[in-house]
């Protein structure tokens, strides 16, 4: 008994988590370097790659110019309709003015 619960103190403080596996591969294989970790843990607004620090900005550009691009359809199609329903109007009153 004496035994499992020295295993077991063991395992506790030195046992790898997912997160610090992860990590050590993608230093291990050149994704990040020691350097970036420790500085991603020291710093307030931590940038965790550059690599991925560009790629969220890439993705957060994309998202506006997506949103920009669905506004301007959304312009085009306001201006659309509102030119037939501006006509189908003024066919109206034009036909009213006739029948006075």
């Amino acid at each position: 008994m004496n035994d499992w619960k020295m295993h077991q103190w063991d395992l506790s403080p030195y046992s790898v988590t997912p997160a610090a596996s992860l990590l050590s591969r993608c230093v291990s294989v050149g994704a990040a370097s020691q350097e970036e970790i420790d500085s991603a843990f020291s710093d307030p607004n931590p940038v965790f790659s550059l690599h991925l620090h560009e790629t969220e900005e890439q993705i957060r550009k994309q998202k506006q110019l997506d949103e920009v691009q669905l506004q301007l359809e959304l312009l085009k199609l306001e201006e659309q309709s509102a030119d037939v329903t501006h006509g189908f109007h003024l066919s109206e009153f034009h036909f009213l003015q006739l029948c006075d």
